[in-house]
């Protein structure tokens, strides 16, 4: 009896001290990474979740969501701190100018002007958009090694043509084994809005597992098209090699865009313009927020438009197309309702219908385009949302990146090679 007793006694103990070891390796998981609570579970040798997380308030009094907001809040280095200062009326300036964002600061929007440095953070939709969550994930991802910032071209490259230099991919990494996007945010061509449409959305594909690539692909000149199309292919150069030494697998990549990177990304979908004039594997799918498709319509508002505000954005971003004598014509080159063809990608699209800034015509254009050639495809045109909403937390769009993966998952067929 005695000896029975010592036995249950010493294996409930031994057992309490299996589940506190456990849970204090998975707390160092919450205070120092961006994993799922499901992927810490597991990382920490659970096989059930619901059997973790009362495994874990047992022993600390809390669940693990519960403790991990205790460290977003008050568990994280102090200067991390900084972030939650962030307030709508503070400028982009004010936003760059703090320490904890001394590496992101230089890309949040590309091609820096001083309108921009001065607008203030409530033009763009702090929670809209979880800007300030997102920023935080990705300095918690740089002092935990799983953000990186990559050259796509060479010193070399770079010497003899300099505008290449302005190529980046900023990587955030996600599980083992899982595909990677390439996001594309967009700027009119003009520059990268990362901070809207680079940062959140790579933040919250990581933590659903993606390995996420951001490009900063090149702008901010008239005649810019083709240069974004070669600088994803020699993106995709650059991120084959890191599959192994980044656990991530290169057969089902998805290519995301936004506005003007909406068009890129179409684009880059075509045969004539996109992967295969570049020797490249077609996408597995574009998930695509209020892209610019359909540029004949465009030139078409412009003509019958006597809005100067209008006519002056509208003209700006096309001559950055097809160069300031662009014509219809010319522009067709670069409208991806045009250049659709049979062996188009599966498209995810989501597009408001008060947008103000891309028709939302053009989308329903580019849908007609997609019935027509018998393209997989998903449309979402929420009433209202607006543009560049990014995340659109709070708007009729809310819920559309889960969506778009989700649509992405379907479409990914395992016969493709790897």
């Amino acid at each position: 009896s005695d000896l029975l007793s010592f036995s249950l006694y010493f294996t409930a103990h031994r057992k309490d001290s299996i589940h506190n070891l456990r849970v204090i390796h998975a707390q160092r998981l919450l205070q120092e990474s961006d994993y799922s609570i499901t992927e810490i579970s597991k990382r920490v040798g659970f096989s059930n979740v619901t059997h973790f997380n009362r495994v874990y308030k047992s022993v600390t009094g809390m669940s693990p969501s519960q403790n991990k907001l205790v460290y977003l809040k008050r568990g994280k280095p102090a200067d991390l701190g900084m972030l939650e200062s962030i307030r709508d009326e503070m400028t982009v300036g004010d936003l760059c100018q703090l320490a904890p964002l001394k590496t992101l600061s230089p890309y949040l929007f590309t091609h820096m002007s001083e309108d921009m440095w001065s607008r203030k953070l409530s033009a763009f939709g702090l929670e809209k958009c979880a800007i300030p969550q997102a920023l935080g994930a990705f300095c918690q991802a740089e002092r935990a090694g799983t953000f990186r910032i990559l050259d796509v071209y060479s010193r070399e490259v770079t010497d003899r043509d300099p505008e290449k230099a302005q190529v980046k991919l900023l990587y955030l990494a996600g599980k083992a084994g899982m595909p990677f996007a390439l996001v594309c945010p967009g700027g009119g061509y003009n520059r990268q809005w990362t901070l809207v449409e680079g940062l959140p959305i790579a933040w919250q594909l990581s933590q659903m597992g993606y390995h996420t690539f951001i490009l900063l692909y090149r702008s901010g000149k008239t005649g810019l098209l083709p240069d974004p199309l070669e600088d994803i292919a020699q993106s995709l150069q650059v991120i084959a090699p890191l599959a192994e030494s980044c656990h991530f697998t290169t057969g089902h990549y998805a290519v995301c865009g936004f506005s003007a990177g909406g068009n890129l990304a179409s684009l880059w979908g075509t045969r004539a313009e996109g992967y295969a004039r570049y020797g490249a594997r077609r996408p597995a799918a574009l998930l695509l927020g209020y892209p610019s498709t359909a540029h004949e319509l465009m030139y078409d508002l412009l003509e019958a438009s006597r809005d100067p505000a209008f006519r002056t954005g509208t003209g700006q971003y096309l001559a950055r197309v097809a160069g300031s004598g662009f014509t219809r014509e010319s522009l067709g080159r670069f409208s991806p309702v045009t250049q659709m063809d049979a062996d188009f990608p599966p498209v995810y699209l989501v597009h408001c219908q008060d947008d103000p800034t891309v028709p939302v015509q053009s989308s329903h254009l580019f849908e007609e385009a997609l019935d027509k050639a018998g393209i997989v495809h998903r449309c979402r045109f929420p009433a209202h949302g607006g543009h560049g909403f990014g995340l659109g937390i709070g708007t009729d769009a809310e819920g559309w990146l889960d969506q778009a993966v989700r649509f992405w998952q379907e479409v990914s067929r395992p016969d493709e090679g790897e």
